[in-house]
């Protein structure tokens, strides 16, 4: 079990299809989540069953968001591929 984190901004860095974003949200609760993945393939597939996490395709060595705009981030999957 994961404590609530009341709000918050988060990203997910390689989320994939988002079977662990969804996962995630449900159990935190963020006010803002967001999926970060560099396969379009991989968003449209999170998008076809998650509609109420906004996808964005992007580069995790480059990540389009400024510095400070997320209180959570989380990587499961992605970082051994960097």
């Amino acid at each position: 079990n994961c404590p609530k984190v009341d709000g918050g901004r988060m990203i997910d860095l390689g989320a994939g299809t988002g079977i662990l974003t969804e996962e995630i949200s449900k159990a935190l609760n963020p006010d803002k989540l967001i999926a970060l993945d560099f396969s379009h393939d991989m968003l449209k597939n999170l998008q076809s069953k998650f509609h109420h996490i906004p996808p964005i395709c992007g580069d995790i060595s480059e990540i389009p968001f400024r510095e400070g705009q997320f209180d959570f981030v989380l990587s499961s999957t992605a970082l051994q591929w960097i």
